[in-house]
């Protein structure tokens, strides 16, 4: 693995890490991580992001929202 496929895969480590309770957020913002797991071809960043989206599932409220990008 690269230095920089390695930096990637420990960021999105830490992203999908983050402990929050379900249902908690109106409003989940993505400014780049997303970008990032998906700018390389890597099966291990590809479950990466499918972690991050789950995450994301569960803590938004029902009908929340989720923006992706600047």
């Amino acid at each position: 693995m690269s230095l920089s496929l390695s930096l990637l895969s420990s960021y999105a480590t830490y992203r999908t890490a983050l402990t929050c309770e379900d249902q908690s957020f109106d409003v989940v913002l993505d400014k780049g991580a997303l970008d990032a797991l998906l700018s390389i071809d890597d099966e291990a960043l590809r479950d990466k992001a499918s972690d991050m989206f789950a995450h994301i599932d569960r803590v938004l409220v029902p009908g929340g929202k989720v923006r992706v990008g600047g």
